[in-house]
């Protein structure tokens, strides 16, 4: 029977025999399986929010470099140590992509959370976590790019990305992305990137700001590719762009200046306007609402001179026009507003020559962009697009150029629809009203006596037309206020024209009937507007309801 003692010590030789086969073992490369195992625990922790720090970044960045690592123990039998590599760019290509999924999927987790840039009760457990979270995504996307160079999912990845991002109000970070989706993108297309110079900036701006080197963003070269995958990233990356800078534009202080450049940039051919043409129709439809709500959301009066925001809001309304589907009272509605707020902020600090020409070049192009739709006739109709008609009216006729007032004038008369419902509108018909009379005293005040009185004459019937005028209009309301100044006009020119000699025959007596039926017209309304009615001072009591303004006959 073998001694105890004798089976321990075959043992220990056994053992020994075994570990000096392990310790030759570090001797030979790294084996895929381990590197797997590697690729695998790291993959963990980029699955983790709270795990992101600077430390993971570092150790992602080796992980995915392309050049020989150095093993982390050394052999104990060979003096040279052999280099650990990736055996593959496949196995490079995989953790990249995966890296990159985890870092996205750890944003949308931040997102679910509540938590963003502007939040100050929820910062305490996530405010150091995106810039580590894209740092670690932008090392796999870099790692994506170098090993599939033409690949457009890849800037599909980055630009959902980047909507998390503005999603968390991580307004520099997307810009800085977007800048690398465009030099890639433009790569795809054309031979060499070529950036748009940078036009239209204002000398005022002493030091630039950082946001001046963004601006190009959002505008790419023309023209377009042809993959429609590449068309879509995009018309995606531009509406980004737009977004991110609106509203970091709105909180910089000083920014007249640079906002004036930003408007100028906007209106480039080779812009959203432009780009939007060659995208699918759902895709356009959806760019072009973000971009309106980013413009009408960021930039109000207290951000904005009065000039600069008219024109940002003009871009925004064409971009609301080139959707397929559009409510056309909701739309002209906005267009009158941003009239009358333009009218009163803009007349208090600048000159009226300035104010007509803005109006009148904003009337200009809602319209023709509007006659371009498909349902033109029916939305260029209703009582709202009247009154928009009517406030532009109000500033052309302001302005020298006749034929501004009898475009306007004849969008007003062209409505049927509006028409119809002016006996029941008291607003449209004072709108139809003082259309009729400002274009008549246009035609007066700007012709001459030598000039033939043909073309007078015929606008100055159409006045004649309107008579008897309903009572409403001296009512005193406010939206008749317009039409009696425009009357009182026309009654002083025409009592001019029967003074001077040298007028014709014709125009001379169609002045005079025009002046006598605007004293039957007044007559009647002071017959009907001063009868006694029922109020709280009795019922015998008299309330006088009849308002002349400034119109004296």
């Amino acid at each position: 029977m073998t001694n105890r003692s004798d089976h321990v010590i075959v043992v220990s030789r056994v053992w020994s025999c075994f570990a000096s086969l392990r310790v030759q073992k570090p001797s030979m490369p790294e084996s895929i399986a381990t590197r797997t195992d590697s690729y695998a625990s790291i993959l963990v922790l980029l699955g983790d929010p709270l795990e992101y720090d600077d430390k993971l970044v570092r150790r992602l960045t080796r992980m995915l470099k392309n050049d020989t690592v150095v093993a982390t123990k050394p052999s104990v039998s060979s003096k040279r140590v052999p280099p650990r590599t990736v055996e593959t760019s496949d196995d490079r290509r995989r953790f990249a992509m995966s890296a990159a999924n985890a870092a996205s999927q750890c944003l949308g987790t931040i997102i679910q959370s509540g938590w963003n840039a502007s939040s100050l009760t929820m910062a305490d457990s996530w405010t150091d976590k995106p810039r580590p979270i894209v740092a670690c995504f932008q090392l796999a996307i870099s790692t994506l790019r170098e090993l599939m160079p033409r690949v457009i999912d890849i800037e599909r990845v980055v630009s959902s990305f980047i909507a998390k991002l503005i999603t968390i109000q991580l307004y520099e970070v997307s810009l800085e992305l977007l800048a690398g989706i465009r030099m890639h993108v433009i790569q795809l297309y054309r031979e060499q990137p070529v950036e748009p110079p940078v036009r239209n900036l204002p000398r005022t701006i002493a030091k630039p700001s950082p946001l001046v080197r963004y601006l190009h963003l959002i505008r790419y070269p023309l023209p377009p590719p042809k993959d429609a995958a590449l068309v879509g990233v995009i018309g995606t990356s531009v509406s980004q762009a737009l977004t991110a800078l609106a509203t970091l534009l709105c909180h910089s202080p000083g920014n007249g200046a640079l906002l004036e450049a930003f408007a100028s940039t906007i209106e480039e051919d080779d812009g959203l306007l432009m780009w939007h043409t060659f995208l699918t129709r759902e895709h356009a439809d959806t760019v072009l609402t973000r971009a309106h709500r980013a413009l009408a959301v960021a930039f109000t009066s207290s951000n904005a001179l009065p000039a600069v925001l008219f024109r940002l809001r003009t871009w925004a309304l064409r971009c609301l026009l080139c959707k397929t589907t559009l409510d056309s009272d909701m739309f002209w509605t906005h267009a009158t507003n941003y009239l009358a707020l333009y009218s009163k902020s803009a007349i208090k600090d600048d000159d009226g020559v300035r104010v007509v020409t803005d109006v009148v070049r904003f009337f200009n192009a809602l319209v023709i962009m509007a006659q371009g739709r498909k349902d033109a006739r029916t939305f260029m109709a209703g009582p709202s697009f009247i009154k928009f008609c009517g406030i532009a009216l109000i500033f052309a006729q302001r302005g020298d150029d006749v034929s501004n007032v009898k475009c306007i004038v004849q969008f007003i008369k062209g409505d049927k629809e509006a028409a119809q419902q002016s006996s029941v509108d008291g607003t449209l018909q004072s709108v139809k009203l003082y259309a009729t009379f400002s274009q008549g005293s246009t035609m007066l005040e700007k012709s001459l006596p030598s000039d033939s009185d043909a073309d007078v004459v015929a606008v100055l019937t159409q006045c004649l037309n309107a008579f008897p005028l309903p009572v409403s209009i001296f009512s005193g309301l406010q939206s008749s206020a317009n039409t009696l100044r425009s009357l009182e006009k026309l009654r002083r020119l025409c009592g001019g024209v029967l003074e001077e000699r040298k007028r014709g025959d014709r125009l001379r007596n169609v002045a005079e009937l025009i002046l006598e039926r605007i004293v039957e017209s007044i007559e009647i309304a002071m017959k009907q507007l001063t009868k006694p009615v029922h109020t709280e001072d009795g019922p015998g009591s008299t309330r006088h309801r009849f308002h002349l303004h400034s119109c004296q006959i």
